[in-house]
């Protein structure tokens, strides 16, 4: 992976403490800037006062869903960057992920899911990020 990308700002909002302390190390090792939260409430409160880069958002949680954070920070900002994550599929198979995607996520991240996986995707969004401020220069 290329290490000379943009610092994110990223916000988690993840209920299950040892997933927020994870991805937490991993973002903060690759250079990025992450606040975590553990609850839908507390993330959009945060957004509200300091707009992050990439929000990453569990689906269901127990305190609120996580279609609420993605369709409140999309409605707070086009420009960010919303990765779902979810463990859990309905009936059909599609799981929650495919209403993350219609709600305004641009990505979707089937749990488990490895931390290289995570990687790659930040990178990826950095990489449009660095791209989209280039063709704005």
């Amino acid at each position: 992976m290329t290490r000379n990308r943009r610092r994110l700002r990223i916000l988690l909002i993840d209920d299950e403490e040892a997933i927020r302390r994870s991805i937490t190390f991993v973002v903060r090792t690759l250079g990025h800037e992450i606040v975590a939260v553990a609850s839908v409430a507390e993330g959009i409160v945060h957004f509200s006062g300091s707009p992050s880069d990439v929000v990453i958002t569990d689906m269901m949680m127990p305190t609120g869903s996580g279609l609420e954070a993605v369709t409140r920070i999309r409605d707070l900002s086009t420009a960010v960057t919303i990765i779902a994550v979810s463990g859990s599929v309905d009936s059909s198979g599609t799981g929650l992920l495919n209403a993350a995607r219609d709600a305004g996520a641009d990505h979707c991240l089937n749990k488990p899911f490895s931390l290289s996986e995570l990687e790659a995707l930040l990178d990826t969004v950095a990489e449009t990020l660095d791209a989209a401020n280039d063709g704005a220069n």
